[in-house]
């Protein structure tokens, strides 16, 4: 209904299902995704993201191409530990 009324029902196609059981009539220029978690590879986007390449067409891209989770070590001064919590 969305696509329909914003002037794409032509153009775009709504396949509802777990894209590593759908079957796609044709390959497609792009796939795009929103998968991501707190951290990249979570919510088993891995699995998901590599199985959909099978539908793209040759020089597809994927939207996003990558991932990254960046970390960072941190240390607190003990004293900072051991101070009692705020009361709010």
């Amino acid at each position: 209904v969305l696509a329909e009324g914003s002037g794409f029902g032509d153009r775009l196609v709504v396949i509802h299902g777990d894209s590593r059981h759908v079957q796609l009539p044709e390959k497609v220029d792009v796939c795009v995704s929103e998968l991501i978690g707190t951290i990249g590879s979570s919510e088993g986007v891995i699995e998901v993201l590599n199985d959909a390449r099978r539908f793209l067409k040759p020089g597809g891209e994927m939207i996003p191409r990558r991932s990254v989770t960046k970390i960072a070590a941190v240390s607190l001064p003990d004293d900072l530990l051991r101070r009692p919590a705020l009361k709010v």
